[in-house]
């Protein structure tokens, strides 16, 4: 990904968000082609639409259940919304096994959703990035803790 395609993301996200931009990249369902309306996004993010992982893992610790039981919630009262759920790694491992590894989390974060919310399986649509679309950059364990993560975002 080039620079000034990341820079082009970034400004966009800020003008759709109403935010400044910053060194942090949304990943790229967050607005791109939603047509949901700005409250239910707003409503979403509040709630806490990321959930992070320990390194090499797809397993979802404490925090992260607690996060999906409440956007669970928020998907029972919002029943005519999709959701796109995304996988993220940190900057090393190769790119295939990153892929995996993401697809394996968000899947993870799926099958959560699915057995707290007795959702249909249809309603999301799940996508891994691997270690593209960094959250933070950076080359040490503060900048890879928030790269490992699952986004959940309303596609429609």
């Amino acid at each position: 990904m080039t620079y000034k395609h990341l820079l082009a993301k970034a400004c966009v996200a800020a003008l759709l968000c109403g935010c400044s931009c910053g060194h942090k990249i949304d990943g790229p369902s967050v607005l791109a082609g939603s047509t949901a309306d700005s409250a239910a996004v707003q409503e979403l993010k509040s709630i806490g639409n990321k959930v992070y992982f320990d390194y090499n893992s797809a397993a979802l610790s404490n925090q992260s259940q607690a996060t999906l039981t409440q956007q669970a919630a928020f998907m029972q009262r919002k029943s005519d919304l999709r959701f796109s759920i995304e996988g993220y790694c940190d900057e090393r491992g190769t790119a295939e096994y990153n892929l995996a590894l993401g697809e394996r989390r968000a899947n993870s974060a799926v099958k959560y959703l699915e057995k707290s919310g007795g959702f249909d399986p249809s309603r999301f649509t799940v996508t891994s990035y691997g270690k593209e679309n960094p959250e933070a950059l950076g080359h040490d364990e503060s900048a890879w803790k928030q790269n490992r993560r699952v986004v959940t975002n309303i596609t429609n």
